[in-house]
């Protein structure tokens, strides 16, 4: 079962509620959580959907930022021949089309209807504790918070990942770091259909 970094944000500020924090850093914080675990079952393919198109705009298309991988680019339900855009970063760059609609075919990672990434449901407290952790690091190295009270959110964050951790030994460490840097391009205000698998 899967749960919505929403969910995590939400624990974190139903327990802590003097803490004030950025749902974008929990998003970011939760991809390095997902990294040090090592279970990558969080990813779907999204297919194009007959209808859902994205418009090139002066030659050049931003690609979702949860994607992974890119299987197909189409044009008028055609796969589009990889001679006619090069990926450039976060964008494909078109070398002869404007104001064309283009449907992607890819993996990546699984988010919610508002963007937000989902995790396993075995990894949830793991990221809690991680995220706790980097909210209070700052406070720590200020001398706010004492060590044996950081020292504590270390241990339970410790504890979580040594039982969230997957059988997935086999990913390698550019994959995994890949993987975490899809966390941190997550936008929180992306919009994905309902209904995709």
């Amino acid at each position: 079962m899967k749960v919505s970094c929403k969910t995590i944000a939400a624990m974190i500020s139903r327990n802590n509620k003097h803490l004030i924090f950025d749902i974008a850093d929990v998003v970011e914080w939760v991809g390095e959580a997902v990294v040090n675990i090592g279970q990558f079952d969080a990813f779907r393919r999204y297919p194009p959907i007959e209808g859902e198109y994205e418009t090139i705009t002066n030659h050049r298309l931003l690609l979702p930022c949860h994607m992974y991988r890119l299987l197909g680019v189409y044009r008028n339900n055609v796969e589009v021949s990889a001679t006619e855009f090069v990926r450039n970063g976060a964008y494909l760059d078109f070398h002869r089309w404007d104001r064309e609609n283009i449907q992607f075919d890819y993996i990546g990672v699984d988010v919610d209807e508002e963007g937000y990434p989902y995790v396993d449901k075995s990894q949830l407290q793991a990221c809690y504790w991680y995220c706790l952790k980097m909210l209070y690091l700052e406070d720590f190295i200020n001398g706010k918070i004492d060590g044996n009270r950081f020292n504590y959110i270390d241990e339970q964050y410790a504890k979580y990942v040594a039982k969230a951790k997957g059988s997935f030994m086999n990913i390698t460490r550019n994959e995994m770091d890949e993987i975490g840097m899809i966390f941190h391009q997550m936008v929180p205000s992306l919009r994905m259909p309902k209904g995709i698998t």
